[in-house]
């Protein structure tokens, strides 16, 4: 006998009067989920539209990629040895414009992760949490996806002042052609920074995007976005390139040398592919803008494949004085004496003295978290390493005890053992980790007023944002800090000091030297007099 339920178990199918539908979605969920899932539902969805599901105990967002009329399928359901679930009576949603749709697959193909991974990573929970909490159908028609050859790639290599200018140009250029322009940069610090600059003649049509708003202001500065029938400039972070804004004629990447745009977690998608893929499928132009442009942007330069934005000079124009020093010589030598370590070289100790005396500000960048990045036992030459996933661990300061901490699992441990291979008490700490630097400035500078920028000490962007603006308001003070503090530093100091940059140089990326290059660029941006190089080996410099 059939059954004549809505449910599909075992051989079970069912006829009824009313009109059933197969829906097949890719769910919208962090890391890397399952890529299509199949569902019925009495009503029919549009392909492209974003509906609730059920998946497990929870119900999840997820996008429409395929719909099938349940009758024509009829002897294929009858195979399936599994229960179909069903999908509630909802209205479903247009949030997502077709070009950006084709954007997410070419990116999950490119990455070999699913849609619903490249959407989560380019939509604000705050847009997904409202479709929960309403069935009200978004005032947005979706945007049918042409290929256009209209798609024109740009390098800008230019200084910041001077980005900042032809940006300018560009916006104006492309509000008279009746387009909106979307600036993506790194960080909601940068956003801020950046809009300073255009609250002036456009500050009506200027919108700033980023994580660190609420979630009732996000969705009031998403909506005012798509209500503006004016062209607009978005300035936000690569979370919110999901906008679907069809008028957008073209996408800058602001600092796109920076490492923020790649997700250092599963799938580490990097956001600069999607936004490209999205500018191709708008037919837009994109722009790749730093001080210095990477080595794809110049063989893209080179091969025809991107235009220069502006006639750009090869040499850096910098009056700031750049000195290479061989901390390793001055380290032996202290061995040999029986002197004390030296964090950091002579030069820069002095370069820090005579900063200081003038009340001026310092700027000294660690390249590591922690006391020391690695520690090896003297007797057996063998690292000590996680105890859960067998990475080295970094040996830091907690509550004044040392600790060993595993910053791939973060799993944590009394620094006071042994070694696991030969039971040596001999361990020693290599490498100049932030709070080792900390420790010797408090130690050399006693009455300096000193500020540190990591994510150990300033895990949130608030409290960064509060350290960097105490920093540039006080005088004669020191900020230490990671690659983390770079967004933050907006004023310029006096003084630079790069310590032992080859501690960057081990982290096992093909792209480290590149992307250590771009870290020297922008310091030397922000520094006014003098830069200072600590390295063990010059060549690397």
């Amino acid at each position: 006998m059939r059954c004549r339920k809505y449910c599909f178990v075992g051989n079970c199918t069912w006829y009824a009067s009313l009109h059933m539908v197969i829906l097949h979605v890719t769910p919208i969920v962090k890391g890397n989920g399952p890529d299509r899932l199949s569902y019925f539902s009495t009503k029919p969805h549009p392909v492209g539209s974003v509906i609730f599901v059920p998946l497990r105990k929870s119900e999840i967002p997820a996008l429409v990629i395929e719909s099938e009329d349940a009758r024509a399928i009829k002897a294929l359901l009858r195979t399936q040895l599994y229960e179909t679930r069903k999908v509630r009576a909802q209205t479903s949603q247009q949030v997502l414009s077709n070009a950006f749709i084709k954007a997410a697959h070419k990116s999950a193909e490119y990455f070999a992760t699913s849609v619903g991974t490249i959407i989560h990573s380019c939509i604000p929970a705050s847009v997904l949490a409202r479709l929960r909490e309403t069935l009200e159908r978004v005032d947005e028609t979706p945007h049918e996806v042409v290929e256009s050859d209209s798609f024109e790639k740009y390098i800008l290599q230019l200084p910041f002042t001077e980005r900042v200018e032809k940006y300018k140009t560009s916006i104006r250029g492309m509000f008279a052609r009746e387009k909106s322009v979307f600036l993506v940069v790194p960080s909601a610090r940068e956003a801020h920074a950046l809009c300073s600059h255009y609250e002036r003649g456009i500050e009506k049509y200027t919108f700033v995007l980023d994580s660190t708003a609420t979630k009732k202001q996000q969705l009031q500065m998403w909506d005012a976005i798509l209500k503006e029938s004016h062209p607009v400039l978005i300035i936000a972070t690569p979370l919110f390139v999901s906008i679907p804004r069809a008028d957008i004629g073209m996408f800058i990447i602001e600092r796109h040398m920076a490492s923020a745009y790649k997700r250092v977690t599963q799938p580490f998608i990097d956001t600069r592919v999607v936004i490209e893929y999205l500018a191709r499928a708008l037919g837009s132009s994109l722009v790749l803008a730093d001080t210095v442009a990477n080595l794809e942007a110049q063989q893209q330069l080179l091969q025809g494949e991107a235009h220069k934005l502006e006639e750009h000079a090869t040499r850096f124009r910098s009056k700031t004085t750049t000195k290479i020093v061989d901390i390793a010589k001055q380290r032996a030598d202290a061995k040999e004496k029986k002197a004390p370590f030296p964090v950091l070289s002579t030069e820069a100790h002095a370069c820090i003295t005579q900063a200081l005396s003038d009340n001026k500000n310092v700027f000294v960048f660690a390249a590591r978290r922690g006391v020391a990045a690695q520690t090896v036992c003297n007797d057996c030459n063998r690292t000590v390493l996680c105890g859960h996933c067998g990475a080295p661990v970094v040996l830091h300061t907690k509550s004044e005890k040392r600790i060993f901490l595993c910053h791939r699992c973060g799993q944590s441990r009394n620094a006071h053992e042994q070694c696991v291979h030969c039971t040596s008490w001999d361990l020693a700490a290599l490498g100049i980790g932030i709070e080792r630097i900390t420790a010797f400035l408090t130690e050399t500078f006693p009455q300096t007023p000193q500020f540190v920028l990591s994510s150990d000490n300033t895990p949130k962007a608030k409290d960064a944002a509060r350290v960097a603006e105490d920093f540039a308001s006080t005088s004669g003070a020191l900020l230490v800090g990671t690659e983390m503090a770079l967004p933050y530093l907006q004023t310029h100091v006096a003084c630079t000091i790069m310590s032992s940059i080859d501690a960057l140089l081990c982290i096992p990326d093909f792209r480290i030297e590149e992307k250590l290059f771009g870290v020297m660029m922008t310091l030397k941006e922000r520094t006014r007099e003098t830069l200072i190089i600590e390295t063990s080996d010059p060549k690397n410099a």
